[in-house]
């Protein structure tokens, strides 16, 4: 009994030897054509696609900050809510503007790029 049960033991660390390594490397072939394990390409990193979220967090922190500099003008100076209305609309303004202009040079320059592309492409 005790014979059967180390032969289990030994198929069990058989396929465990051979199911792990699947998981964890990749095989691939020398130049000789033997077989190497190759451990998994590393993961690529994280490059930014589109500064979209970025842009985001910018328009909304810069009319957070105007808004709050206002509120402690008004709070300061005993005002009405004049200054936080106005500081929050020059923010808010000046976000946008700074947008479009960004946006505009982008496009510029892709478009000289592509027009290049087209231009090289036709030689």
């Amino acid at each position: 009994m005790a014979q059967s049960a180390g032969r289990a033991d030994w198929r069990l660390w058989a396929r465990v030897a051979y199911i792990v390594p699947c998981f964890t490397m990749s095989w691939d072939t020398r130049d000789n054509g033997q077989p190497a394990l190759k451990f998994l390409p590393k993961p690529k990193p994280v490059t930014a696609i589109d500064s979209s979220i970025s842009n985001g967090a910018e328009l909304a922190g810069v009319v957070l900050v105007f808004f709050l500099i206002g509120l402690g003008l008004d709070v300061w100076l005993g005002a009405t809510p004049l200054f936080m209305v106005a500081l929050t609309v020059f923010g808010t303004v000046g976000q946008f503007i700074k947008m479009y202009f960004t946006y505009s040079a982008r496009m510029r320059t892709l478009e000289q790029a592509r027009a290049d592309a087209v231009r090289s492409a036709g030689r």
